[in-house]
């Protein structure tokens, strides 16, 4: 499917490359930043990519996001692009751990956006990315859903996030139809597990699943 490239287009781009340098300086110090070179370039190519994808966003777009320092992300760019041997990396370790979070909470309220919880497990099978499919009643609310759509999973013990899109859905008259259709990693069993459907029954009445049938939420990690 061809992509728009409006102002939603360029905001899902720049959103996901938040979250993909997060995800570079997870765990990471701003020491590890300053001594690691391969680090600091990947950094510096995302912070790029994210730069160019904002400035192509319509001025009345960020000017409805008057918090958001554009001006000093072009700046940095700029920097990065053309005076390698003064870029700082600080600047861009405390741009990315401080910043940033709350660049991505703004961009959130501006895109199709779902909240969804999740155990632990689930969480990181998600986040490690082999957990593709999330399993859910297909009922009015989730029928709310549409593809390219953003979800941002909360882990309900540590509360950290985790932002997806919407890759497909897929109705099916029950969870055991469901469980049927996907290889068990990709709907979040471990090697040594063995999928049941009735497993489902510890989120979910059985009057309810055969009242509304279950939903496979296909997804993509930012």
């Amino acid at each position: 499917m061809d992509h728009v490239k409006n102002d939603m287009y360029f905001a899902k781009r720049i959103l996901k490359n938040i979250e993909v340098l997060s995800r570079y300086l997870k765990d990471k110090s701003q020491d590890d930043l300053l001594h690691d070179g391969f680090l600091c370039d990947a950094i510096e190519n995302r912070f790029t990519k994210l730069s160019e994808d904002a400035s192509k966003l319509s001025s009345p777009f960020k000017e409805s996001l008057p918090t958001i320092p554009w001006t000093a992300i072009y700046s940095i760019r700029n920097r990065i692009c053309h005076d390698y041997d003064v870029v700082d990396a600080p600047i861009l370790y405390k741009t990315v751990k401080i910043s940033f979070p709350k660049f991505r909470d703004d961009l959130l309220g501006k895109l199709p956006c779902h909240f969804m919880t999740l155990n632990q497990e689930p969480f990181l099978a998600t986040t490690e990315g082999w957990k593709t499919v999330e399993m859910r009643l297909n009922d009015e609310k989730r029928r709310l859903l549409k593809i390219g759509d953003i979800i941002v999973f909360t882990n309900k013990e540590t509360e950290e996030k985790a932002i997806v899109e919407i890759d497909d859905l897929k109705p099916f008259l029950s969870f055991d139809e469901l469980y049927a259709s996907y290889p068990k990693r990709a709907i979040g069993y471990r090697n040594d597990e063995k999928p049941d459907p009735r497993d489902m029954l510890e989120y979910y009445q059985e009057e309810d699943i055969r009242k509304w049938g279950a939903l496979a939420i296909c997804i993509k990690l930012y």
